[in-house]
């Protein structure tokens, strides 16, 4: 009981981790194609080590389902998500207003089929001229070099700010719940399959499932005969 517990908590960690390392990449700004890389060796770890069972009779398909299509979901969807709110959601709990100014921008231009979308980033610092950890990233060019913008960022340094409009509403309703309902998926397939790895039947249990010889066959009982009439 102790194992399979174990080996239960084991998978759900396994599960979780590519969303772990998404929100970590989120807080610090780090690239998001970090998290397209962690999403995809999550799937290939998931693919090797997921538990192997066989379909024997009275096996409840709700297992089987949640093994082989919820879970892969659910991985990618927690990790998206959680890159996506994880920010966004520590600075809405911890954030405080802070005034600063912008050092630099950079472009990028990225073709898709006829269009070029362009993506501008923006480098801050603090009014004593202390570099801001992290980027502020727009699909338009927003703010001139050495402009001052209100931002929210957390006390510690430790996450990278962002405008209040972009910390409420729809963009942060949306990554958190996906983020939420998704790691609770993971929990419940996890626990529901992640210790049901294929093992070899106990002797107690083969000795049951041992064929029997079939009982022989009786013969069904003909008419009885009348007896003779006496003359």
């Amino acid at each position: 009981m102790t194992n399979d517990l174990g080996r239960r908590l084991a998978y759900i960690g396994l599960l979780l981790t590519p969303g772990i390392l998404a929100a970590v990449a989120a807080v610090r700004a780090w690239s998001g194609w970090l998290v397209v890389l962690l999403v995809a060796v999550a799937l290939l770890v998931y693919s090797l080590l997921r538990p192997a069972r066989t379909r024997p009779a009275g096996t409840r398909p709700l297992r089987t389902v949640l093994a082989t299509g919820a879970v892969p979901i659910a991985v990618v969807v927690f990790g998206v998500a959680s890159f996506f709110s994880a920010r966004l959601v520590a600075l809405d709990l911890w954030g405080e207003p802070q005034t600063v100014r912008v050092d630099g921008v950079e472009r990028s231009d990225r073709a898709r089929g006829d269009k070029q979308n362009s993506e501008f980033c923006y480098r801050l610092s603090r009014p004593g001229g202390e570099p801001v950890l992290g980027r502020i990233c727009r699909t338009a060019d927003e703010y001139a070099v050495g402009s001052r913008i209100e931002v929210l960022a957390e006390p510690t340094g430790l996450v990278a700010p962002e405008t209040p409009d972009r910390v409420a509403g729809l963009r942060l309703a949306l990554p958190r719940g996906l983020a939420l309902g998704a790691f609770a998926v993971i929990v419940v397939a996890g626990a529901a399959t992640g210790g049901n790895a294929r093992r070899p039947a106990s002797p107690t249990r083969r000795a049951r499932t041992t064929a029997r010889p079939p009982a022989p066959r009786r013969r069904p009982a003909g008419p009885r005969r009348r007896p003779a009439a006496r003359r």
